[in-house]
């Protein structure tokens, strides 16, 4: 496997996303021409207030969740509306002194977290609001003035919206580009497996890996199916999930099988690979899988052994994906309509992160003011983005956020001095806001340098001859505001890790116990196998998550952690095993399941009895 997919495999499993297939080319241009014109008309009228109407174009057009229209218009809707008002009204709370200026930053902080449990925003929107609201803490203006500003955050966002939803990208594109990532994930897998004889650690989290790309992609198709009411599969995406499903459960097979048959996980990566680059197409050509289906034919050997029963599995989910099987997109929008329901633990924790952020915020923008920090609300920006409901997924954040911020703010600083002209230094905001909108989904911290980037070429234009200054004031400035963010998030009502964890290792117990109970009882046919497979997954998924955040949380001896990645390795194996006897029937011997089973139930009463003596 390429070293570049290796350390992408890596930093993934760390909570620090590097997905290739989510460069958006498009959307960058696109969020590149609303910024550019807007940056050029204030360079042209003298009007320096304009770059906040070039930063609410960029801001809205990060705010799109892209997908179909009825929900981008209402996100975007939003966010305009919550954007214009607070522009203002922050604006003009701030000229009535500190104290006016600081509670009313303090409330719309506040005001702003709670705004993701609407069921029309989404948690970008939120963000981006509170942005919205720190920046113009630092701009104190009265009514008349203040009221400007609100019109100037309108005229750019609404040109922005008024691009976005004219400059149409496809509604299934983000589901296409999972999907895309599902496929090129299985093909490595098939990859370790054709090379590699032992079932190590690493595999294990690939697994987990994949199973999360698989919901992640699995999400965001069933929610474009329900927003666009689509009674058939016409494009075959969802037949292709379901598909990449049931290729994945014969990996995991072969990998506790010893004769893989190297030529046949070969085939599965061509067919990977083909599957990949069809999904991305606006109509994809699923006939092309026909030579597989052929060739997997040909690969079939005895029936009698899992090769062969792997075989049949995968040769029917090409069949299905070729026939474009109706009937599949109403199922995914049944799942998508349960969609979205906030309970009151989501309600508490939205609250508890949101009275976290706000006091944060607050105590960062009073550090920033006694210290006097030029362009301040860099810092309270950095808190706002870079705050996660958990410490441990804050960490990654706050690191990606300080590295990019230096490497983007010191880029910027050297071509401001290169280029002082602001004419010159507009040309080069154009390539900086297409590539800053078009790496938002590949990696966090390529995506902060270029935005950092942004922020200070536009300054640059703004006070022309402050460019080195400009780019170390937005680094220093993040560094300070992601320290915070951390402090803030680990100190402040933390949310209590340990009951979560034990809840989550619960679930992962049953699932997988469930999936071997399920197939030990029912006949290899059947969707109530394929669900249990997929919980026992999913739960398993969570939990090895939850796992490596107590890890970076320091955690590791009080709760178990030893034991319980311990007892997880034994859920990834009884999950395989369990496989291995769904598809070979009466194979393999049921008397190994459950022995693997009884050890799982010992595994995890050690563990509970560690976890209740370190945590109490």
């Amino acid at each position: 496997m390429p070293k570049a997919e290796r350390l992408a495999r890596t930093l993934e499993h760390w909570s620090i996303a590097l997905r290739p297939e989510q460069l958006g080319v498009l959307e960058g241009l696109r969020a590149a021409v609303a910024v550019w014109v807007m940056v050029a008309a204030s360079e042209a009228l003298g009007q320096p207030i304009l770059a906040w109407a070039a930063f609410a174009a960029f801001w809205t057009c990060l705010a799109d969740p892209g997908g179909p229209m009825p929900v981008r218009v209402r996100a975007l809707g939003l966010f305009s509306a919550l954007g214009t008002v607070l522009a203002g009204t922050v604006s003009f709370g701030a000229s009535l002194g500190a104290a006016v200026g600081a509670a009313l930053l303090f409330s719309a902080i506040l005001v702003c977290g709670l705004v993701r449990l609407h069921r029309w925003a989404t948690n970008q929107v939120s963000v981006l609001a509170s942005v919205v609201a720190v920046v113009a803490i630092d701009y104190p203006r009265d009514a008349s003035a203040a009221l400007q500003l609100s019109g100037v955050f309108l005229l750019g966002s609404l040109s922005a919206i008024v691009l976005c939803t004219t400059w149409r990208i496809h509604p299934y594109r983000p589901a296409r580009q999972a999907l895309r990532g599902v496929f090129r994930s299985l093909s490595e897998l098939a990859f370790d497996l054709g090379r590699a004889a032992d079932a190590s650690g690493p595999r294990s989290q690939h697994r987990a890996l994949i199973r999360d790309s698989l919901e992640r992609a699995r999400s965001l198709l069933d929610n474009t199916v329900a927003a666009r009411n689509d009674v058939t599969a016409r494009s075959g995406l969802v037949v292709a999930l379901d598909a990449a499903d049931r290729f994945f459960a014969g990996l995991i097979a072969l990998e506790h099988w010893p004769d893989r048959r190297p030529e046949l996980l070969g085939l599965a990566a061509e067919v990977f690979d083909e599957m990949g680059r069809q999904v991305m197409r606006q109509t994809p050509d699923w006939s092309r899988l026909r030579p597989c289906l052929d060739r997997l034919k040909d690969e079939a050997g005895e029936s009698d052994r899992l090769p062969g029963r792997v075989t049949a599995l995968w040769r029917a989910a090409l069949a299905d994906l070729l026939a474009a099987a109706p009937g599949a997109a109403g199922a995914a929008t049944r799942r998508a309509a349960r969609q979205g329901r906030t309970d009151d633990r989501a309600v508490a924790s939205a609250l508890r992160h949101a009275l976290r952020v706000a006091v944060t915020v607050s105590v960062v923008n009073e550090v920033t003011t006694l210290l006097g920090l030029p362009f301040g609300y860099w810092a309270t920006m950095a808190v706002v983005v870079v705050m996660q409901p958990e410490a441990a997924a804050t960490l990654p954040r706050m690191l990606e956020r300080i590295v990019g911020s230096i490497l983007g703010g010191l880029a910027a600083a050297l071509v401001a001095t290169l280029l002082p002209s602001p004419l010159w230094l507009s040309l080069v905001v154009f390539p900086v806001a297409a590539a800053t909108i078009a790496l938002r989904g590949v990696n966090y911290a390529l995506f902060v340098s270029f935005t950092s980037a942004l922020f200070v070429l536009v300054a640059a234009i703004i006070q022309p001859g402050h460019g080195g200054a400009i780019g170390e004031a937005r680094a220093l400035n993040n560094v300070l505001g992601s320290i915070f963010a951390m402090l803030g998030t680990a100190l402040l009502w933390p949310d209590p890790l340990a009951g979560s964890f034990r809840r989550l290792m619960e679930r992962a117990c049953e699932a997988n116990l469930a999936y071997c109970e399920e197939v030990m009882r029912r006949s290899a046919e059947g969707p109530s196998i394929d669900n249990a497979r997929r919980a026992a997954g999913v739960a398993s998924t969570a939990a090895e998550v939850a796992l490596h955040r107590l890890i970076l949380m320091g955690r590791r001896r009080r709760l178990g952690v030893e034991e319980a990645s311990a007892l997880l390795a034994d859920l990834r194996r009884l999950a395989g095993v369990t496989t291995v006897q769904w598809l070979t029937g009466d194979i393999a011997s049921p008397t190994s399941i459950a022995d693997q089973a009884a050890r799982c139930r010992q595994l995890a009463e050690d563990w509970s009895s560690r976890f209740q003596t370190g945590a109490s």
